[in-house]
């Protein structure tokens, strides 16, 4: 599911999607002078478990467990 795709520059692009659930950020860059990419992917549950203990209270724990168990699914 790609929900991000955005040009950084001329030469720069990146790409936010969610694949088998993980979280995966991918910077792509391409000169005449030279080529890249940076991909990092982190697993969707351990970050919206993480995102939980930040955020005080209780409601947001519900949301972020219905969304890790949709995200599962992706």
């Amino acid at each position: 599911m790609n929900l991000v795709e955005k040009e950084l520059g001329a030469e720069t692009n990146l790409k936010l999607d969610i694949v088998a659930g993980e979280i995966v950020i991918t910077i792509a860059h391409q000169s005449a002078a030279a080529k890249g990419d940076l991909k990092v992917a982190v697993d969707a549950g351990y970050f919206l478990d993480k995102l939980a203990e930040k955020i005080p209270g209780t409601i947001d724990d519900a949301i972020l467990a219905i969304m890790k168990s949709a995200l599962k699914a992706v």
